[in-house]
């Protein structure tokens, strides 16, 4: 007993119980791409036809953003083993 807990394969296991300050970064930041994502599609419900097009490009650019910000979190996740159940990507 004492050392680091292992997994299956005997090497140590992750650091899923550790904070990760990085993730927490990138976390905060997937969520607020993604809040940002879903306020620009609810606007384009009732714009006008001319006001739709630059509605909507804005919308498709906030989904660009988020799906940047949720690659970085995966991948952060992915290499750095700090993985947090809470997080749902």
């Amino acid at each position: 007993m004492g050392g680091p807990i292992r997994g299956l394969n005997g090497m140590p296991a992750p650091n899923m119980a550790r904070t990760c300050n990085e993730r927490e970064k990138l976390t905060a930041q997937f969520r607020a791409t993604l809040r940002a994502y879903i306020e620009a599609v609810k606007t384009l419900e009732g714009v006008s036809p001319a006001e739709f097009e630059h509605c909507f490009e804005i919308a498709q650019a906030a989904l660009a953003t988020f799906t940047t910000a949720r690659a970085h979190l995966n991948y952060h996740v992915a290499s750095h083993g700090c993985n947090d159940e809470s997080d749902v990507t």
